[in-house]
């Protein structure tokens, strides 16, 4: 019979491939007694295959999985979706299409049947440039689709937010070899309606963030880091996710995205929306002479690595008589406040973390 080459047998089945399933379960309780658990639930379940060819590598992913732009802030998190990846000699090209899981909250908490009840598609792609040497640009495109259909309160209030993303952005090394840098700002356009109004207007709010790290080749690799962020906000808003108390008048500047902004601090744990972060942080490893075979096969075995660091932050409003995603900030004034975080990390075992915030 006919046989297959063994290298078309790769070319059309591809080089590697993978399945992945993770529950979860979330407990929630409280000391007056009320307790709500969720789940479980299938968090992750998803194939992956990989093609390589001699001029380009293809890669795709189906099912539950975790998606993410960029630095992460205009989307990241688990949805379900197909996404595939080509890379190049030069550059390379990711595109995806993804919609929100069961059981999850809407964003808009002021929507009805909000609890669970939530249904968003996303579509976008990111180019990233290869052939810089120390730099890596990249462009993004997103579109977030409101299909949740929400029945509205009266007829005089509509929930539907439909936006637009895009952002240009760069990382890499600055000037000297342990310098690391990033930066990335984010356009975003599309439309919503004002609060308890059938009224749309246009979104026009913006987003902006930038770092640098620079890594010190002394004894505990300490690593020094400031961070400056900003996203824009209205003047007249008390929440900045949902459309009721939302957006009063004009053109809505609130910026609104759907991943994750990780310097938020722990106590604030704000969302980059009218809000302004300056960040200042430095980690060490002071236990790094600690010798290696010594700790070896014990729980002690991650001493060396012990990170210990710490966070100073910065808070201010954009607009000062707007709302910040923390809605006790209500007085009219730009500053919002200042934050100090310590930390700790310590590795046990291969795949067992431990970890102390304070």
């Amino acid at each position: 019979g006919f046989e297959v080459p063994e290298n078309w047998r790769k070319y059309l089945l591809g080089s590697r491939h993978h399945v992945y399933f993770r529950l979860k379960n979330a407990y929630q309780h409280e000391h007056r007694g009320n307790s709500d658990n969720d789940g479980p639930h299938v968090d992750m379940l998803y194939w992956g295959g990989d093609w390589e060819y001699d001029f380009t590598r293809f890669k795709v992913n189906l099912g539950w999985r975790f998606f993410s732009l960029g630095q992460g802030i205009v989307y990241s998190d688990i949805h379900d979706g197909v996404d595939g990846e080509l890379t190049f000699d030069w550059f390379s090209y990711k595109i995806f299409y993804s919609k929100t899981l069961p059981h999850e909250h809407n964003i808009d908490t002021s929507a009805p049947a909000f609890d669970k009840h939530y249904d968003r598609r996303f579509f976008g792609m990111e180019l990233e440039f290869l052939k810089l040497a120390q730099h890596r640009p990249y462009a993004i495109f997103m579109r977030a689709e409101d299909q949740s259909d929400e029945v509205p309160i009266n007829e005089t209030s509509n929930f539907d937010y439909d936006a637009y993303y895009y952002a240009l952005g760069t990382q890499g090394e600055l000037f000297l070899p342990n310098l690391r840098y990033w930066t990335e700002f984010i356009w975003q356009r599309g439309q919503s309606y004002l609060s308890r109004s059938l009224d749309e207007k246009s979104i026009k709010a913006y987003a902006w963030t930038s770092g640098l790290e620079y890594y010190a080749q002394i004894y505990g690799h300490p690593v020094l880091k400031f961070e400056y962020s900003r996203g824009s906000g209205d003047e007249d808003r008390r929440s900045v996710t949902n459309t009721r108390d939302g957006n009063l008048t004009a053109d809505d500047k609130n910026f609104l995205y759907f991943g994750h902004f990780t310097s938020g601090g722990y106590a604030l744990n704000g969302r980059l929306s009218n809000l302004q972060v300056y960040k200042l942080g430095l980690t060490w490893k002071p236990l790094e002479a600690v010798s290696q075979q010594a700790v070896r096969n014990t729980l002690l075995e991650g001493i060396p690595d012990l990170t210990v660091g710490s966070n100073y932050y910065i808070f201010r409003k954009v607009e000062s008589l707007g709302a910040i995603s923390d809605e006790r900030a209500s007085r009219n004034l730009h500053n919002v406040g200042q934050e100090w975080d310590v930390f700790a990390t310590l590795r046990l075992t291969s795949d067992v973390s431990w970890s102390l915030r304070w």
